[in-house]
């Protein structure tokens, strides 16, 4: 899921389902602004628990904006998501004051595959209050 908050100046990113590990290692790694001489993202964050679940946290930028990548340390393809907490959490730690959510994206970055596979999602809601 993309979430993107003041005109895209900030991107949060929260990894559900992935390739690589939520410590930052793999092939597909989280933007961050530390790494290990491994190639590994450092999460600035780690074993946070938010909406639920316990993440690690990453922050960098893509070169246009803030990105802060949210990896569940439990991968999952079915859970609630509460966006709120996440921005509050964000809020907290002084990464910003009020913002405004723009757009929320909910999907699949497909980065690598073999040929043939499908991807579905199900049963996907949206409650805003």
């Amino acid at each position: 899921m993309d979430i993107w908050a003041d005109a895209k100046q900030h991107e949060i990113m929260v990894w559900l389902n992935y390739t690589g590990t939520s410590n930052g290692c793999g092939n597909v790694k989280p933007i961050s602004y530390n790494w290990t001489s491994e190639g590994c993202a450092i999460p600035l964050y780690s074993n946070v628990p938010l909406s639920g679940s316990t993440w690690n946290v990453y922050v960098g930028t893509n070169g246009k904006n803030a990105v802060y990548s949210f990896l569940r340390t439990a991968k999952t393809n079915q859970t609630t998501i509460d966006v709120l907490e996440i921005m509050n959490y964000l809020k907290s730690l002084n990464y910003f004051d009020d913002v405004v959510v723009g757009e929320i994206q909910y999907g699949f970055e497909i980065t690598s595959s073999v040929g043939g596979l499908s991807f579905v999602s199900k049963n996907f809601t949206v409650t805003a209050e």
